[in-house]
C-alpha cells in the first residue's frame, strides 16, 4: 500500500487545495493508498479567522506560530512513518521556508526515496506566498512540478524545466449533475430572465464589482430582467435599478445548485502580471456545467474561451462590448443551446476530470 502525504491550506474551502489535490485523493482506491492530509488550518479555524489579512497583528502572529508547529509536526511524522509520495500545494508555510523544513524534505528523500510533487496554480512569487529561496528549493528538490499553464512554467529555471507538467485545474463534481434536463430547463427560462453567475473567493470580488453598474445599464437597454448570481464567501452590496443581485454564501453544494439555473458564466479580470498567471478555473468550471462563458481577454482565458463556447471581452466596463457579448450568447434559444452543448464538449476534450485523475495517479505510481 502506497503512502501519500499532502500539504494543503485547508480541506474544504481553498480552491487550490481542493481542486488541485484533495478531489483526486478522495477518488483514489483506499485499498491501494493510505493518504495523510496536512491542512495548515482546520475547518473551524478557517470559518473563524479567514481571511487573516483583515485580522489584528496579534491574531496573525498567533496563527502563523500555530501553523508553523502544526506543519513541523506533520513533516516529522512523515519522516517517522515513511511515505512514498509528498504532494505540496503551493507552499508549506506562508512566505517563509525554514531550513528545518527543508532538511525534513531532504531526509525523506534520503531515507525512503520519497517522491515530491509540487503543485502551484498562481503567481505565488508575486503574491509573496513563498520566498524566492523557498521557490528555488522546491524547484530543485521536487521530482515533478505541476502547473496550469505556460506562464507559470516560465517561472521555473531552465535547469529544472524537464520536471514540469502542465495540468489544468478542473472540477470533478459538477459535470455529474448537469444532464440534458438541466440544460432544457435553463433554455426554457431564458426568455424570461438572463441568469449570470460568478463563483469565486472574497479576494476576487474586486474584479466583479465594477461590472455591476454596467450590467444594470445593459438590463435597461435590453428591456429584460438580468439576475447576477454571486456565489462567494463575500458579498457584493450595490444599489441597482434594473438587475437583481443574489449573494449566495459559498458551499460546494450551493455552487452546483446555482450553476443549474444559470445561463452564462462570467470571469472579469484586469490585465496584470498576476492575472496572466491565473488558471481560468472559473471558466473551466462553467464549461463543466455546460454553460456559455464570457471572460476577459487575459492570460489563460484566451486558451479556454472561443466563439464556439462564448465570448472574450477586452473591457468588462465597456457597455457596448459587454452588451455585444451577452447578445452573442443569448440572441436566441437555439444559439444559446448550441453554445451550451459546445461548452460540455470543450470541457470533455480539454479539461476532463477523469483524464487529470489518470495522469496524477500515473505520476504517483511511477
Amino acid at each position: 500500500m502506497r503512502k501519500i502525504s499532502c500539504y494543503v491550506k485547508d480541506e474544504n474551502y481553498n480552491p487550490s487545495s481542493y481542486y488541485r489535490v484533495i478531489q483526486y485523493m478522495n477518488a483514489l482506491d483506499k485499498k491501494k493508498y493510505t493518504i495523510y492530509l496536512h491542512p495548515q488550518i482546520t475547518e473551524n479555524e478557517y470559518k473563524e479567522v479567514m481571511p487573516l489579512s483583515n485580522k489584528s497583528i496579534f491574531v496573525k502572529i498567533y496563527y502563523e506560530i500555530k501553523i508553523y508547529f502544526r506543519m513541523r509536526k506533520a513533516l516529522k511524522a512523515d519522516i517517522k512513518n515513511g511515505v512514498d509520495t509528498v504532494i505540496i500545494s503551493r507552499r508549506i508555510l506562508n512566505r517563509i521556508f525554514p531550513n528545518s523544513f527543508k532538511k525534513c524534505l531532504v531526509k525523506m528523500k534520503q531515507k525512503d526515496n520519497t517522491k515530491i510533487i509540487w503543485d502551484f496554480d498562481d503567481q505565488i512569487l508575486i503574491t509573496k506566498e513563498i520566498s524566492k529561496s523557498g521557490f528555488d528549493f522546491l524547484s530543485r528538490i521536487s521530482d515533478y512540478i505541476i502547473v496550469t499553464q505556460e506562464n507559470l512554467k516560465s517561472l521555473i529555471s531552465n535547469e529544472f524545466i524537464n520536471k514540469v507538467l502542465l495540468l489544468p485545474t478542473t472540477d470533478g463534481d459538477i459535470y455529474q449533475e448537469i444532464d440534458s434536463n438541466v440544460v432544457e430547463s435553463r433554455k426554457y427560462t431564458l426568455s424570461k430572465v438572463i441568469n449570470l453567475i460568478w463563483i469565486g473567493t472574497q479576494g476576487n470580488l474586486k474584479f466583479l464589482e465594477p461590472v455591476i453598474p454596467v450590467l444594470d445599464q445593459i438590463s435597461e437597454k435590453l428591456n429584460k430582467k438580468i439576475k447576477m448570481i454571486i456565489v462567494s464567501d463575500g458579498k457584493v452590496e450595490q444599489n441597482t435599478k434594473y438587475i437583481e443581485i443574489s449573494n449566495i454564501k459559498w458551499s460546494r453544494r450551493d455552487a452546483i445548485e446555482q450553476l443549474k439555473i444559470a445561463h452564462i458564466g462570467l470571469m472579469p479580470l484586469i490585465d496584470t502580471e498576476f492575472t496572466r498567471g491565473k488558471a481560468g478555473f472559473k471558466l473551466v468550471q462553467y464549461l463543466s456545467a455546460s454553460l456559455p462563458i464570457i471572460g476577459s481577454n487575459v492570460g489563460f482565458n484566451k486558451k479556454i474561451c472561443d466563439s464556439s463556447v462564448g465570448k472574450l471581452v477586452n473591457n468588462f466596463s465597456d457597455i457596448n462590448e459587454l452588451l455585444e457579448a451577452i447578445n452573442f450568447c443569448t440572441s436566441s434559444e437555439a444559439s444559446w443551446y448550441q453554445l451550451s452543448i459546445n461548452a460540455r464538449k470543450k470541457w470533455l476534450d480539454n479539461f476532463d476530470y477523469q483524464n487529470n485523475l489518470r495522469i496524477l495517479e500515473t505520476i504517483i505510481n511511477m
